[in-house]
């Protein structure tokens, strides 16, 4: 039987008796024709050198051109059949090659990912052997290099296995949106905005993957104009409850004296941060010290005890007393020459003094205006907006969870239309991807189809 001579053959193989070169040579053929080449139609033919120059024609199924790729520190070779679906990357790569022997790089893949594609194009294993069963993480990977390098059949094969799988929201949204599928990326948006809790901290996601905050914050607002605060306006202690928990970490501050507040409250010249603390100095037990009448002053110090002594001979008489109006009435000066501050404006000053006592109440009502703004997004940043809109739905609940999906459906498409298009732009690079993306849909469209039916008949429409 004939030894058969590979390329990577050279004369000091150990135990080698062939001599090199050898004296019979084989025509080899051009590993860069084109995408549909000769030897792959099998019309090409070549001399067979043991049957005295008969012809010998290339086997059309089994005649196989090989391609070298080098990713990261790894050499793969590989029949070229399974890259020719990417005509605009691999073919033209194919075409510059001048041998068998020329390599291929790859450099946005790592040989883990590229691993798990070349396991889908070549499975090489008996029909015996148990087949490899691709985890969710791996048919991912196959979407996202299938989509870089335009492999549109493989594309549609991922995209069609994995809408059969449990994904999250947040999956089908961030999938939908990275890799230009439209029907993931509505499906999304819709469900999370319909969503009966409030969008978690953390994202819901078994792939590990994480929503873009603009993103987020569309959706929250989105969400939120379906919210009425109007009969929760007067559930204080909720609001309360609600911030602390929220702002947990932002509100772990140091107390300060109601005497340092209010000499921060002058320096600020604000209405809100100094009548609550003349009020405070009034209304505690404790006298004041001589450290603090030294700090306060002569005027101020007799003011607060004139308003206190008053205080005391009132109170057990009168329902009525009210020590912000003794406070207004008795520091009419002071409050008179100072301004009010908005809420934001409040929350900011707070933060960069520390002061916890002034933050609270104005995150709590900075949380009950009737919208949140583009304005409140730039002053207080993204992050603090997020958790303002879930202080928010602690208290009062969306209703977007009772409202018919089509109607729902209609509003995603409306307010993220920016979203929407640039998604389908970029799909109508994929040939198939709009009739494969229809055809994946079809349980969701009649989903929101028959809820709008029902939505009708239960409003007598």
């Amino acid at each position: 039987m004939a030894t058969p001579v590979s390329p990577s053959f050279s004369p000091s193989s150990p135990g080698s008796n062939i001599s090199w070169p050898p004296s019979v040579t084989l025509p080899v053929q051009n590993p860069i024709d084109d995408a549909v080449s000769q030897s792959m139609s099998g019309m090409a033919s070549m001399t067979d050198p043991t049957s005295n120059g008969t012809a010998a024609y290339t086997d059309s199924e089994f005649f196989l051109d090989s391609v070298i790729f080098k990713v990261e520190d790894t050499l793969f070779k590989v029949p070229k059949r399974g890259f020719l679906d990417s005509v605009a990357f691999f073919v033209p790569k194919f075409q510059d090659c001048q041998s068998e022997n020329d390599i291929i790089y790859l450099d946005t893949v790592s040989k883990d990912e590229f691993r798990t594609l070349l396991r889908m194009l070549y499975p090489f294993k008996s029909p015996l052997e148990p087949q490899h069963d691709f985890t969710t993480k791996e048919w991912v990977t196959i979407l996202e290099l299938s989509t870089c390098w335009s492999m549109l059949n493989l594309r549609n094969m991922a995209i069609s296995h994995l809408s059969s799988t449990t994904m999250t929201a947040v999956d089908r949204l961030v999938l939908g949106q990275k890799y230009s599928i439209p029907r993931w990326l509505t499906e999304g948006l819709t469900t999370l905005i319909r969503e009966p809790k409030a969008l978690p901290v953390d994202d819901d996601t078994t792939l590990s993957l994480s929503l873009d905050i603009d993103l987020k914050l569309k959706i929250s607002s989105v969400r939120d104009s379906s919210r009425s605060l109007s009969g929760v306006l007067d559930d204080v202690d909720d609001w309360i409850e609600s911030a602390r928990q929220e702002f947990e970490q932002e509100l772990d501050l140091p107390t300060l004296t109601s005497v340092q507040r209010l000499s921060l409250a002058q320096k600020y010249n604000v209405l809100e941060f100094l009548r609550p603390a003349y009020i405070e100095l009034v209304e505690r037990d404790e006298p004041l010290s001589d450290v603090e009448v030294t700090a306060l002053g002569s005027k101020i110090t007799a003011q607060i005890c004139r308003v206190r002594e008053y205080r005391i001979a009132n109170m057990p008489h009168s329902r009525d007393f009210s020590v912000q109006e003794e406070v207004d009435l008795h520091f009419k000066e002071q409050l008179d020459s100072v301004t009010s501050a908005s809420a934001i404006q409040r929350v900011l000053i707070a933060q960069k003094e520390n002061v916890k006592e002034w933050l609270e109440p104005a995150l709590v009502e900075v949380a009950q205006k009737h919208q949140l703004t583009n304005d409140d997004v730039g002053a207080l940043g993204k992050d603090m907006i997020l958790k303002l809109y879930r202080v928010r739905e602690a208290v009062c609940a969306t209703t977007w969870s009772e409202t018919p999906v089509a109607m729902c459906a209609a509003r995603v498409a409306t307010e993220f239309i920016d979203e929407i298009v640039a998604v389908r732009a970029q799909a109508k690079k994929f040939i198939g991807t709009d009739e494969a993306s229809e055809v994946i849909g079809l349980s969701f469209t009649s989903g929101l189809k028959q809820e709008a039916i029902e939505g009708m008949a239960s409003s007598g429409s």
